[in-house]
């Protein structure tokens, strides 16, 4: 081969190597396109699993929130029924309240109109005081004449309140003054105790028992003959020493068969005699303890000249108390002789 043969023949393979590697360059370059293709792909789906999570994360949380929701939905719709229902009940509750208010408020008026009116005649003057407590006790007295000559006084404490307390106590005030015991004499306490004694036995009235104070002054020997069963005594004041009158008998309806004893005491011009119930002097302070018995008694006999009055001694228990409304019945009795 000539000269100028190998040079054409040189000059083709340096074109033909030259393409070869150009060729080789473009399918690197094609490869390196496709490596960074993959790469970005990768990436993206990487992201696209990374925002699916994400996804998933927020429908899992927006399906809480719902069942949240739905859970205070169905707590706010109970609390309303729960509401409902206690504005119902509690309706209900001030209309019982009310209606036994009224209940309360009829059985104290019923009280007050079995009460005798104030009167002064015949040597003998007589005033009281009823004060109901809230709930309303079992209090009740009265007082009338038992023939020409005696004057008979009585007031009673049934143990508990509201009305069948005063129930019973109605029923004994009605015996009394009808003067409805059989075979006892009026003029004797000891009798009239033995008579309630025998009539309102507790097993025969619901456990219930009372006490009572029975008194009956005959006017020509001036004397009070008196007879209590468990009941506080009660106070005769005069020029002298207070005198406190109670016998040791014990409550009505408590023992059967049991015996009764009375006292007599003779009374001077002018003398007082007050007959109460424990509602009185048993008074819850605003410290929280009790009034004192003798605190009540000095209170009741201090300064005789000024002779204390009904309204004194309510007023006495109303300070006490702090308050206008008692916790207990609140019945005294004055008796002057004249």
């Amino acid at each position: 081969m000539g000269p100028l043969e190998l040079a054409i023949e040189n000059s083709l393979l340096k074109r033909e190597l030259a393409e070869t590697k150009e060729t080789l360059r473009l399918i690197e370059d094609s490869l390196a396109r496709e490596q960074s293709l993959a790469l970005a792909l990768a990436d993206s789906n990487a992201r696209a699993g990374e925002l699916m999570a994400s996804l998933e994360e927020a429908f899992e949380e927006q399906r809480t929130l719902a069942n949240q929701l739905a859970d205070a939905n169905a707590l706010a719709m109970e609390l309303m029924r729960t509401r409902d229902a206690e504005r119902r009940r509690a309706a209900e509750l001030l209309e019982a309240k009310r209606a036994l208010s009224d209940e309360l408020a009829a059985g104290a008026t019923y009280v007050r109109s079995l009460l005798p009116a104030p009167f002064s005649a015949d040597g003998v003057a007589a005033d009281w005081r009823f004060v109901p407590s809230a709930e309303l006790g079992g209090d009740a007295f009265g007082y009338h004449w038992v023939g020409p000559d005696h004057f008979a006084v009585y007031l009673l404490d049934v143990c508990g309140h509201g009305l069948a307390a005063t129930l019973l106590a109605t029923s004994v005030l009605t015996l009394l003054r009808a003067e409805r015991l059989g075979q006892t004499d009026f003029r004797r306490p000891e009798q009239v105790l033995r008579g309630l004694n025998d009539a309102f036995p507790m097993e025969r009235h619901n456990n219930t028992y009372f006490t009572i104070w029975y008194g009956v002054y005959e006017r020509t020997r001036r004397e009070v003959t008196f007879a209590s069963a468990g009941h506080p005594p009660a106070v005769l004041i005069g020029d002298g020493p207070r005198r406190e009158l109670g016998t040791p008998n014990p409550m009505i309806g408590i023992a059967n068969d049991a015996d009764f004893e009375c006292e007599t005491i003779r009374v001077a011009p002018r003398d007082r005699l007050f007959v109460f119930s424990d509602g009185v002097y048993e008074v819850v302070q605003t410290d929280g303890t009790m009034v004192a018995y003798d605190d009540f008694m000095g209170e009741l006999s201090r300064d005789p000249e000024s002779k204390r009055t009904l309204d004194d001694c309510i007023t006495f228990a109303k300070s006490r108390r702090g308050r206008d409304v008692l916790d207990d019945d609140f019945s005294m009795v004055r008796l002057e002789f004249a």
